[in-house]
């Protein structure tokens, strides 16, 4: 019972831990078109959540 409990929380994290990198994901690719689109930095950084260094390293 306590292997299964633990074998159930390894996988509810893995689960998280997938979500939050989908997420991420789909960020980029909206900083990535706005980006494309010549928009401001502030305006990505607000709408998609990612940090100024995170945008500026994509546009490199």
């Amino acid at each position: 019972m306590i292997a299964e409990a633990k074998e159930k929380a390894r996988r509810d994290e893995a689960d998280w831990l997938w979500g939050i990198e989908q997420e991420n994901n789909r960020a980029i690719e909206i900083a990535l078109r706005m980006l494309s689109r010549n928009r401001p930095i502030a305006e990505i950084v607000e709408d998609t959540g990612l940090t100024t260094d995170e945008v500026l390293a994509l546009g490199k």
